[in-house]
């Protein structure tokens, strides 16, 4: 049996809609760079299912910036 989820590109779209929306409640921004398969989901360039999304780096304007240690406002959205 397998307990891990998975999503396509359309619950991909769906859970970072979600989140744009939590951050945005919080008056929070950020840009997300985002590698593997719901990156390649993202562009149209795979229709296969991934488990997670894998954050790299935060864009800040036009500076980006180390995903470690996620800022607290993101952490806070994600975990909604």
């Amino acid at each position: 049996m397998n307990d891990i989820s998975t999503f396509n590109a359309d619950r991909a779209h769906e859970l970072l809609s979600a989140l744009q929306e939590q951050l945005a409640a919080s008056d929070a921004s950020y840009g997300l760079v985002v590698i593997g398969g719901s990156a390649l989901q993202a562009l149209g360039l795979v229709d296969r299912p991934t488990r997670d999304v894998d954050v790299v780096a935060l864009s800040l304007g036009s500076t980006l910036v180390s995903a470690e240690p996620m800022p607290p406002p993101l952490v806070t959205a994600r975990d909604r």
